[in-house]
């Protein structure tokens, strides 16, 4: 039999600590296609036909605009989260990446971009500008001056440092000027004008002190435009040591920042609307008479921001949080008008294999096609973008099923995998989580309702029945739909046109379930509750179900699947292999901690599809598959609290105790006048045998108890701490 992984428990008062010593057993990952999805756009730049931009989840992304209607993503390359600024120049872009530092990355090859250097320690690079051979990086109090005539060898040459919270940094001519926004007393934001002629001794020769301090600087020829609380600044700064204003354009949010084209300032602002939302417009102002600018239009750029904006060409570029990058055609001041929004908001959520394909539901990029003829490279052959948020797919027939969120039920025909094609829909009357196909019925549950669909005509499917359901994942067997909710929902569907509740079995240690898959008499539940794991249900008699077994399988369990004996679990430790032929015994076999976050899994003979967030895996689990079990020999045959070991002791002993079924347990400390130290374990376990560390380091010595409860068993045994 193949030797079991055993954790150690190292206990300090309560505190548990679970020690894993490997990431994978039995199973072997053979193949994957990555899928990802933007988090925040924290900062955009262009060039040429390429946009740059930092998310928070993917980190750093080139998009091809060229057809400014259809971006796309070319490349995309590891990148910290906390990116403030970027700027371009040739073949490299260069990250003011907060705590870490320069990050300087090859953009030579648009599709295969790469970090090629780095300098960690610059305080908290928030902003950057390039001009010839240096690198002007703003950030952490200080102004620090980088040597990058060679980009893979980056190094430090100057640093003027006290010159508060510094956002924004340009640099023209001999001089570089410095947006500071500093919230205390003794300080006020403003305008710093650094001296850098010679950039190994950068000093500061003038500063504009503004009310409420400067998040924004931009520089066009002897005039600086500055962001001062809710206004547009013009200073003239032909003598640097004596900024003075000249203009100024009041507005009715808080200036964000500022950017030039020709004779138009565009200005990001920030208008509060209540309740701590704002809307963020984008506005032109005309600056050819900088005495009097004026506004010519706007954007209206709703919630969410979190970047910047580019111009380059008659476009603005704006980067904002849970929608990607805006393209505005801004060729006409006076009307501004939204191009494109450019998002990818992929992940993968579900996976079902038919054939030698797998059909992925892709969240917000809807259905996906791969060739897994070749496990070791699969090959997305075509996609389906639905209209709302993919989470889950069955196919069936001809036809793939997508429950598509606020999209309802999208039904696409997949005769021609490489060609699919959307040839009806129903609409949900809330978000349609989950699915499930028997006969000429879909079975659609929305969080509040079950709803069953006739698609025996899949251009026009037509709901026949509904009840209060208040559950979001079902799996359908004979007559019987089993959905998740606080517990276990059975529902009688033998009448399709009339389904009838049986019964909510939420009995302990069931708790909140996940995800439920059904085969024979046996329900295989996943819960998050208190006892999160494998449960498994015997639904032999459906109006009487009963837990009979139970596996932690790695914890927090999210999707399931089975196959002969062998249940496959998908959660936040992995990919799990339970062996399931003795139900009162399920034991796991195989583990594999994946990368991502695994939502589902699809099992075809020794091979398991793990939807796994970002990506599709795929994983060779013949090894696990192969390990002989016998149940009959592997678990205890009665509860037993064993002798401790060592007894007496110094410091720390081992307490070991048999379970010959899955059971709630405690494991306990008293000293001798009955008041308890500690609690070792307070937790459902499953059968087994099990050890655990009491370390008595904070104790002092004398005379202890240990006591085990696991159901109706009682047990205790005298224990000596010695120092």
């Amino acid at each position: 039999m193949k030797a079991r992984i055993i954790c150690a428990l190292a206990i300090l008062f309560g505190s548990v600590t679970l020690v894993l010593a490997q990431d994978s057993s039995g199973i072997r990952k053979v193949g994957s296609l990555e899928y990802r999805r933007w988090g925040a756009v924290y900062t955009v730049a262009v060039l040429g036909q390429y946009v740059y931009l930092a998310n928070g989840d993917s980190g750093f992304s080139v998009v091809n605009v060229s057809d400014l209607a259809h971006p796309y993503e070319t490349g995309s390359c590891a990148a910290p989260m906390n990116i403030g600024a970027i700027k371009v120049e040739g073949n490299y872009a260069y990250l003011a990446a907060g705590r870490d530092g320069l990050r300087v990355i090859d953009v030579s090859d648009p599709v295969h971009p790469r970090e090629a250097a780095s300098i960690d320690s610059l305080g908290d690079p928030r902003d950057i500008d390039i001009v010839q051979n240096y690198g002007y990086v703003a950030g952490g109090g200080a102004l620090s001056i980088i040597d990058i005539s060679d980009p893979l060898h980056p190094y430090l040459v100057g640093l003027c440092d006290s010159l508060g919270a510094v956002y924004s940094v340009v640099a023209s001519g001999n001089y570089a000027y410095l947006a500071e926004s500093t919230e205390i007393e003794e300080r006020t934001g403003g305008l710093h004008v650094l001296d850098v002629s010679d950039p190994s001794h950068p000093h500061e020769i003038g500063f504009y002190a503004t009310q409420n301090g400067t998040y924004s600087v931009a520089i066009d020829a002897s005039y600086a435009y500055i962001s001062n609380n809710r206004s547009l600044q013009i200073l003239d700064i032909s003598t640097p040591s004596q900024p003075r204003e000249v203009g100024r354009l009041n507005t009715d949010g808080y200036v964000q920042q500022v950017t030039l084209a020709e004779q138009l300032a565009y200005i990001l602002q920030s208008i509060p609307t209540g309740e701590g939302q704002h809307i963020f417009p984008l506005s032109a102002v005309d600056i050819s008479d900088r005495e009097n600018p004026r506004e010519l239009g706007y954007y209206d750029y709703f919630p969410w921001i979190t970047g910047n904006v580019v111009v380059s060409e008659g476009y603005a570029y704006l980067g904002y949080e849970y929608m990607g990058v805006t393209i505005v055609d801004i060729r006409d001041p006076r009307n501004l008008r939204e191009v494109v929004q450019y998002d990818i908001s992929a992940y993968v959520r579900d996976v079902a294999i038919v054939g030698n394909y797998a059909y992925l539901a892709n969240g917000g990029e809807g259905l996906r096609i791969i060739d897994v003829s070749n496990p070791t490279h699969p090959i997305e052959v075509s996609f389906y973008n639905s209209p709302g948020n993919a989470l889950e797919v069955v196919v069936s027939g001809h036809y793939a099923y997508l429950a598509d969120w606020d999209g309802g039920l999208r039904i696409i025909d997949v005769s021609d995998p490489t060609h699919p094609g959307e040839v009806g829909f129903y609409p949900t009357r809330f978000e349609c989580y989950d699915l499930d196909i028997a006969g000429q019925f879909a079975y659609l549950p929305d969080g509040r309702r079950l709803s069953v669909v006739d698609i025996s005509d899949p251009s026009r499917p037509i709901e026949v029945a509904s009840c209060e359901a208040g559950a979001d994942r079902i799996a359908v067997s004979g007559n019987y739909a089993y959905l998740t909710r606080e517990g276990l929902l059975i529902i009688d569907v033998s009448d399709p046109t009339h389904p009838r509740e049986v019964i909510l079995y939420n009995q302990e240690p069931l708790g909140w379930a996940s995800d439920v898959t059904v085969v024979g008499t046996y329900a295989y539940v996943i819960s998050t509750g208190q006892y999160a794991g494998l449960h498994i249900v015997d639904v032999g008699d459906p109006e009487n179900p009963r837990a009979i077994g139970f596996c932690n399988a790695g914890g927090r369990a999210i999707g399931i699947a089975v196959e002969g004996s062998i249940a496959y679990v998908a959660g936040a430790s992995g990919l799990c292999l339970v062996d399931i032929s003795d139900p009162n015994h399920p034991c796991e076999i195989g583990f594999y901690r994946s990368s991502g976050i695994p939502y589902n899994v699809a099992v075809v003979g020794k091979y398991a599809y793990l939807a796994d967030d970002t990506n599709l895996g795929i994983y060779d689990c013949s090894e696990a598959m192969s390990a002989p079990y016998d149940p009959a020999t592997s678990f205890p045959s009665s509860f037993c609290l064993n002798p401790v070991f060592p007894n007496p002791f110094n410091s720390m002993t081992t307490i070991s105790f048999d379970l010959p079924r899955s059971s709630p347990l405690s494991v306990r400390i008293y000293d001798l006048s009955g008041r308890q130290v500690t609690t070792l374990v307070n937790s459902y376990l499953k059968a087994g045998q099990h050890t655990v560390l009491w370390n008595a380091g904070g104790a002092a010595s004398g005379s202890y108890m240990v006591r085990m409860e696991a159901g109706t068993y009682r047990a205790s045994t005298p224990i000596t701490l010695t120092k």
